[in-house]
């Protein structure tokens, strides 16, 4: 019976990279621009009508400002999702590599890729296991670079 490890063979990495980076960058300047906005809302201070929520069922309308920061958070928060989809993306295709120039199987099973960065305590320690394992199985010989600490601190 042939083992699966020996028909796998290394998948290209540098499209998943460059898209991951790309949706970084978009997600900071999206985060950036929804800080703009919220400063625009504090500076624009409180409509004398009062706040959205009048009370007893009661909203006044929106203004003009504050729909436009709806849309810019719903903006922001849909890059982020697509930032976290493009990491995930890219963290499972050299995972799989790692696999293939260990011949080991990673030592989280796949749901963890995922569960890992949602499941409370174990997001402390399983996103940044995963890449360590990652790191050792593809240069077993080297380091884990500093980076990933910095990466995993910040």
């Amino acid at each position: 019976m042939n083992n699966p490890l020996t028909q796998q063979t290394l998948q290209p990495v540098r499209g998943r990279a460059r898209s991951a980076v790309a949706a970084l960058v978009l997600a900071g300047a999206a985060w950036a621009i929804q800080a703009v906005w919220q400063v625009r809302l504090a500076v624009a201070g409180m409509p004398a009508s009062g706040p959205p929520d009048q009370g007893d069922g009661h909203h006044r309308p929106l203004t003009g400002l504050e729909n436009a920061y709806h849309i810019v958070s719903s903006l922001a928060n849909a890059v982020t999702l697509l930032c976290a989809l493009a990491f995930l993306l890219w963290l499972s295709r050299v995972r799989d590599n790692a696999q293939v120039l260990s011949g080991r199987p990673p030592r989280h099973s796949w749901p963890w890729v995922l569960l890992g960065w949602i499941v409370p305590v174990a997001q402390l320690w399983v996103p940044r296991g995963i890449v360590v394992d990652v790191h050792q199985r593809s240069a077993p010989k080297e380091r884990v670079p500093r980076a990933v600490n910095w990466w995993w601190g910040l």
